[in-house]
């Protein structure tokens, strides 16, 4: 497992999550299918696979 950091868009509000998946597409899977129902448009912004703790650090002072 890795860590990946996805960036996405419901409903025009950007959202960030951090989470745990083999590739970068289950990551996507695992956001989307968590957060998306009939009614919101998913749009994806950015995956990003977290190689050190900096890469969460960064992610964390960005604004989201």
């Amino acid at each position: 497992m890795y860590t990946y950091i996805v960036r996405y868009q419901t409903d025009g509000q950007d959202h960030t999550e951090t989470l745990e998946a083999d590739t970068a597409a289950e990551a996507v899977q695992l956001v989307e299918e968590r957060h998306l129902d009939d009614t919101e448009r998913f749009e994806l912004i950015e995956v990003h696979l977290v190689e050190d703790e900096d890469d969460l650090i960064r992610d964390r002072q960005q604004p989201a």
